[in-house]
């Protein structure tokens, strides 16, 4: 996992750190890619204005784990 978000996900797309008392507490990636299916993350992303344009069921991907993916308009 660590070397997919040093070599894929951080160099494909527009990353944001959040930061709370000079401690990184969660971090954002904005690009073409997928979000995983995860409740809190989801509510998050749908509360900021991001909207689903597409869930699969995760047969593609590495851990076969469902996914969304968002756009932020």
């Amino acid at each position: 996992m660590r070397a997919w978000v040093g070599d894929s996900l951080v160099t494909d797309t527009e990353t944001w750190v959040a930061t709370l008392a000079g401690e990184n507490v969660g971090f954002i990636s904005l690009g073409e890619g997928t979000v995983e299916v995860n409740g809190w993350a989801r509510r998050f992303y749908e509360r900021h204005g991001f909207e689903v344009v597409e869930l699969n069921d995760g047969s593609n991907n590495e851990e076969r784990q469902p996914e969304v993916r968002y756009a932020w308009r």
